[in-house]
């Protein structure tokens, strides 16, 4: 993700064709259907499309980070420590405070919201994925019992966004696990005008502006990490007492 600063916006800057990053191009007629991924370059866009971003809120490759605001990330499960950098989400919040889109106060704010959260609200803990028996298939005199693993979706609607928290069973650990994304209307890009009714070309980009009506969006994709799972929420409270830090010595 790039960003840039304009007369007090926020522009940032993401792929329309890279099925490998982590924004993709969907499409669904409303909130309560499952998006389908299309291939942005052999179809032309519509207002039914939107961006899928799972944003992410640090990273340990320290030349990613665009602010840089190093904190050191306590893993609960092994008890392991390793210095982590702000990324995508952290560093547009910090960007969003230092320029004036944001009041400083939304730190504390975040402060306050995460260290209220109970071990017991964590929706990792409360939102289970579930399987279901479907009948039976029989092939070659092999009968198989078929079953449907549900996994929830928890949807939070931000004026035309919506975020998008997936829980699903950990691969490798036992519990679950709490994907976000963040989904962005076409109709929201800066670009919109020109990219309707063609299809994306290679290697094109679009622009997403935040702004003073619309950048309270960055306080509510954080709140939903925090109340997702315990770690996120460690990891949040961690990188807002060091955005703090750095704020006040601004």
């Amino acid at each position: 993700m790039l960003y840039f600063k304009e007369n007090c916006t926020l522009k940032i800057k993401l792929p329309l064709t890279q099925p490998t990053s982590k924004v993709r191009v969907k499409q669904r007629t409303n909130i309560l259907e499952a998006g389908i991924p299309i291939a942005a370059r052999q179809r032309n866009f519509t207002p039914d499309l939107y961006l899928e971003w799972q944003i992410a809120y640090d990273t340990e490759d320290k030349s990613k980070s665009v602010q840089q605001i190093l904190y050191t990330r306590h893993k609960i499960n092994d008890g392991s420590n390793k210095q982590k950098s702000t990324f995508e989400l952290t560093d547009l919040l910090w960007e969003a405070i230092a320029c004036g889109l944001l009041p400083k106060e939304k730190i504390n704010e975040l402060r306050t919201f995460g260290s209220s959260i109970k071990s017991e609200e964590y929706l990792e803990n409360n939102i289970q994925p579930r399987m279901e028996r479907n009948g039976t298939y029989k092939k070659h005199k092999l009968e198989f019992i078929v079953c449907y693993k549900k996994s929830p979706i928890l949807l939070y609607q931000y004026k035309n966004t919506l975020i998008e928290l997936f829980v699903d069973s950990k691969q490798k650990a036992v519990g679950n696990q709490i994907m976000l994304f963040f989904d962005l209307p076409v109709t929201e890009l800066e670009e919109w005008n020109n990219l309707q009714n063609r299809p994306a070309y290679t290697k094109e980009e679009v622009t997403w502006t935040i702004n003073k009506k619309n950048s309270e969006v960055l306080v509510y994709l954080a709140k939903c990490f925090m109340i997702g799972s315990q770690q996120h929420n460690q990891d949040l409270l961690s990188i807002c007492k060091a955005i703090q830090k750095k704020l006040e010595e601004k």
